[in-house]
């Protein structure tokens, strides 16, 4: 049986996530859409989200992106996050190649995305949607999954790789 959600796990974080700021850490947003918003005709919206914030090395980090991937899936079966991080991130990319290998993160799809494709959203953005977050990590994040969606929407062929069960996309 197909899922009525989709979900995108989006992450960001700085090259000093070991220096004791507050704009260190591994930011993370989640976002949950309706599959006829992206498979269908359907209004884009996001209907649940949340983020938070991990702070510690680079390998617990991956391994805290695992886990909240597994538990995103949790929500819908068989339909694992799309789970998207800034292509720049070239470490902790790696450490979740590993774990995606080790069949650590369930179903869900890495996407390493441009950098660049989540700064087109901007702040105002963010605010205009209610979804800003004072922190730049979480920001970043949240622009991600955004940038992810809307790519999603516009490419179906993209879409059926970020979720592609069942092979159809439809209910």
């Amino acid at each position: 049986m197909t899922t009525p959600h989709l979900h995108v796990l989006a992450v960001d974080g700085t090259g000093a996530i070991w220096e004791p700021s507050e704009d260190a850490g591994v930011g993370w947003c989640w976002l949950t859409v309706p599959r006829p918003s992206i498979f269908g005709d359907e209004e884009g919206s996001v209907t649940e989200w949340d983020y938070g914030i991990w702070h510690g090395s680079q390998p617990a980090s991956a391994v805290n992106i695992a886990r909240k991937a597994r538990e995103v899936q949790g929500l819908d079966y068989k339909t694992g996050p799309a789970l998207v991080l800034d292509d720049t991130a070239v470490r902790i990319c790696a450490m979740l190649e590993l774990l995606r290998h080790q069949g650590k993160i369930a179903d869900s799809v890495l996407y390493f995305q441009p950098r660049n494709d989540a700064l087109e959203i901007t702040d105002d953005n963010l605010r205009y949607l209610h979804m800003y977050v004072a922190h730049p990590n979480i920001c970043t994040a949240v622009k991600h999954g955004l940038a992810l969606l809307r790519r999603a929407k516009r490419e179906p062929a993209f879409a059926h790789e970020m979720w592609p069960y069942p092979s159809n996309g439809l209910p």
